[in-house]
C-alpha cells in the first residue's frame, strides 16, 4: 500500500494495511483535492473502496479500535462494552483473552500495570489456576477503571512537555501532559509498570530514576527535540548530572537522558498526586503487604567503627616518621631545594601539610599511608563495603592514600579473607562429564597416546606407543627409546613391536 501511495500522500494520509485516514488542516476544498489524489492513485492500481465502509469529510472517525478527532484519541465503546461484559475467567486461555483485550488500551488506564499483578500472577509456570477474592476484586477493579477512560489529546509541538513520575517500592509510573492557554493539563499518555525480581532491591534513587527512564523511552517520539520538564518528589534527582556514577546501569540511564533537552523540578509528595497513586494498588495495601510476608530475610553485618584505627590515624605524622619509606622521602623534602624537588620526578609528587606527608595525583592530594596501617585500613574499607570485591575497594582507598603496590597489597589481602571464601561463589571452572564415544565399525575411531618415562629395561626402551580401536577394543603396542614423533612415526610404519 505504501508503494501504492508513494511518499508525496505522507503529508496527509496514513494507513495501515488496507485502512486508510485523510487528514487535512485547512479548507474544505483543500480536504477534497487529498481525497481526489488517494482515490486516483488506488483507480491507477486498480483498487476499489467499499463505499459502505467509507466516511468523508468528518471531525470524528473511528479506527482500528479507537476514535480519532481533532481534539485526541479515545475509547472504542463497543470494545470497552466487550470488557464490560466479560465473565470472570475459569481457565488460563480464558484469562489471558481478557488480559490480551485490556492491554490494547492500556495506555489510558493510569494504574494498569500494577492492577493486572494478581491476574499475572496466575500465569506464571506451575502455578496452579485457582480464582479468589483477590484475583476476583483485581478482576471488578480493571473493569471499573474502563468505563471512565479519559480522552488523550494530540501534541502541541510549540509546547514544553511535562512528564510527572513516582516509583512506590512495587511499581512505577508516570503520566505525560502538556499545559494548554487556558492553564489546563492536556493528557497525553499513561505509562505504568510493575517492579520484578532485583528491580525490587534496588535502592530509591535507582528505583526513581528507572521511572524517568521508562517513561522517556515510552514517550520518546514525542520529547525528541522537544523541551521537557521533569516532576519528580525525590531530590536526589535534582543532581542527575552530578550523580556519582556508582554502577553500569545507573551510567547509561544518564548517557541516555542526555539525549533530550530535559530540566529536573522538584514536588512535593502531597503535589505529586496523579503519579503517586498510578504507581501504588491496591488502595489499601493488600498487595504490597502480600510481598513483605513473600519475601526473604536478608541477614547483614554492620561494620562497627574502628577506634583503635581512629587513634592510630591521628598520629599519622608519627606513623610516616617510624616508616623507612616514608621517613626517607620527608628528610628530602625538608633537605632538598623547592625548585630542585620540582624539578626530580621522584619527589615532585610529594609534599608535607602539617608534618603529614601527601602524594599528588592526577586529579588530587592523597595522604601516604605508611606501612604499619595498610592492614588496619584495607580491613576497615573492605568491612564497611559489604565485602565487596577488590575493584570497588582498591578505586574506595586509592582515592584517600597512596602507597606503592597498593594495588598487589589489597588484592593478596582481599583473597586471604576468610569470610569471602566461606560466602562467595567460587571462580573455578569446574569439567564437565565425560561422553562416550560411540562407533558402529572397526576402524571408525582410533586412540593413540604415549605413556612413559619408564624404567629401562635389557632393550634401553623407557617409553610405550599405544594404539587402541575405540569399538573391537583391540590394542597395539609399539616400545620406544624416545618420545619424538619421528621415532613413533617409525615404528608405527615399520609395524616394529
Amino acid at each position: 500500500m505504501n508503494l501504492i501511495l508513494g511518499p508525496e500522500v505522507q503529508e496527509f494520509c496514513v494507513n495501515y494495511l488496507d485502512d486508510l485516514a485523510i487528514i487535512t488542516t485547512g479548507t474544505l476544498d483543500k480536504h477534497l483535492e487529498h481525497i481526489d489524489i488517494v482515490l486516483s492513485k488506488l483507480n491507477k492500481a486498480g483498487l476499489t473502496c467499499n463505499l459502505q465502509k467509507c466516511e468523508f469529510i468528518c471531525k470524528e472517525i473511528k479506527m482500528l479500535g479507537f476514535i480519532i478527532s481533532t481534539e485526541g484519541i479515545k475509547t472504542d465503546p463497543d470494545k470497552i462494552r466487550a470488557i464490560q461484559e466479560f465473565p470472570a475467567p475459569k481457565k488460563i486461555k480464558q484469562l489471558r483473552a481478557f488480559l490480551g483485550l485490556c492491554n490494547f488500551y492500556r495506555r489510558f488506564i493510569p494504574n494498569y500495570s500494577e492492577s493486572i499483578i494478581p491476574l499475572c500472577e496466575l500465569l506464571k509456570k506451575g502455578r496452579k489456576f485457582q480464582w479468589s477474592g483477590k484475583e476476583q476484586k483485581a478482576f471488578d477493579f480493571i473493569k471499573q477503571q474502563f468505563i471512565n477512560t479519559i480522552q488523550l489529546h494530540h501534541p502541541d509541538f510549540n509546547k514544553p512537555y511535562y512528564l510527572q513520575t513516582d516509583c512506590s517500592g512495587v511499581g512505577m509510573a508516570g503520566v505525560l501532559y502538556q499545559i494548554d492557554d487556558n492553564n489546563e493539563m492536556r493528557i497525553l499518555g499513561y505509562h505504568s509498570k510493575a517492579l520484578k525480581g532485583p528491580e525490587l532491591n534496588w535502592s530509591v534513587t535507582e528505583q526513581e530514576f528507572y521511572a524517568v527512564i521508562s517513561c522517556l523511552k515510552k514517550f520518546e517520539t514525542y520529547l525528541r527535540g522537544s523541551k521537557v520538564i521533569i516532576l519528580t518528589d525525590h531530590k536526589a534527582l535534582l543532581f542527575i548530572n552530578n550523580m556519582k556514577l556508582f554502577n553500569g546501569r545507573v551510567t547509561r540511564w544518564i548517557l541516555y537522558i542526555e539525549q533530550f533537552n530535559y530540566e529536573v523540578q522538584h514536588i512535593s509528595g502531597r503535589c505529586n498526586i496523579v503519579a503517586d497513586v498510578l504507581s501504588r494498588y491496591p488502595p489499601d495495601g493488600d498487595l504490597i503487604q502480600e510481598d513483605k510476608n513473600n519475601s526473604l530475610e536478608i541477614a547483614y553485618t554492620e561494620s562497627e567503627p574502628n577506634i583503635e584505627l581512629i587513634e592510630k590515624l591521628k598520629s599519622l605524622s608519627v606513623y610516616q616518621l617510624q616508616d623507612s619509606e616514608s621517613l626517607a622521602i620527608i628528610k628530602k623534602l625538608k633537605t632538598l631545594n623547592t625548585s630542585i624537588i620540582k624539578q626530580n620526578n621522584k619527589f615532585k609528587r610529594y609534599s608535607l601539610k602539617n608534618d603529614v606527608l601527601y602524594y599528588k595525583t592526577n586529579l588530587q592530594e592523597v595522604i601516604y599511608l605508611p606501612k604499619a596501617l595498610r592492614q588496619d585500613i584495607i580491613n576497615q574499607v573492605h568491612n564497611k563495603m559489604g565485602h565487596q570485591g577488590p575493584y570497588k575497594v582498591i578505586k574506595y582507598v586509592r582515592d584517600r592514600f597512596f602507597w606503592k603496590g597498593l594495588t598487589k597489597d589489597i588484592k593478596n589481602q582481599l583473597m586471604a579473607c576468610h569470610l569471602c571464601q566461606l560466602s562467595k561463589k567460587s571462580n573455578i571452572t569446574y569439567v564437565g562429564p565425560c561422553k562416550s564415544i560411540i562407533t558402529e565399525n572397526i576402524g571408525d575411531i582410533v586412540m593413540a597416546d604415549l605413556y612413559g618415562p619408564l624404567v629401562s629395561g635389557t632393550f634401553g626402551y623407557t617409553f610405550i606407543f599405544v594404539i587402541q580401536d575405540s569399538f573391537s577394543k583391540f590394542i597395539k603396542l609399539y616400545p620406544s627409546k624416545q618420545s619424538t614423533a619421528k621415532s613413533v612415526v617409525t615404528k608405527v610404519c615399520n609395524n616394529d613391536r
